[in-house]
């Protein structure tokens, strides 16, 4: 996502924050591609947002152990996808930026499928700032 501004930051902080992270998960049973995110962030206290911010670099997003964590400190999802069939994520690191490739299938209402491809990475280098 955004580096997020305000009266301080006008361009941004240049830091991965909580609030700034998203988790997509591929549901099979209900055939969905679902965004976690901290939709709540401001009713978080400031002791919530300092310790998940302080967690929010790299090592955590790379670490699928901690989906579920994220999940449940942000349990509301958006769908941003329906009807996927599949889903595969490959993880690639040649610089100092992982790539993650995807594969997408999707089926319409009338049985019909494709494929999409694609790849993503993070907007900043792998070492969090804060």
């Amino acid at each position: 996502m955004g580096d997020l501004t305000d009266a301080t930051y006008p361009t941004g902080d240049g830091k991965i924050e909580f609030n700034e992270i998203g988790l997509l998960r591929y549901d099979p049973t209900s055939q969905e591609l679902r965004l976690y995110q901290a939709t709540d962030w401001s009713t978080w206290s400031t002791s919530a947002k300092n310790t998940a911010n302080a967690i929010a670099g790299t090592t955590y997003m790379n670490t699928v152990a901690n989906m579920a964590d994220f999940m449940t400190a942000c349990p509301n999802y958006q769908v941003v996808m329906r009807n996927v069939t599949g889903m595969v994520l490959h993880k690639q690191t040649p610089f100092d930026r992982p790539l993650v490739e995807f594969v997408i299938k999707l089926e319409d209402s009338k049985g019909n499928s494709s494929t999409h491809y694609g790849t993503v990475t993070l907007r900043t280098v792998t070492t969090a700032s804060n």
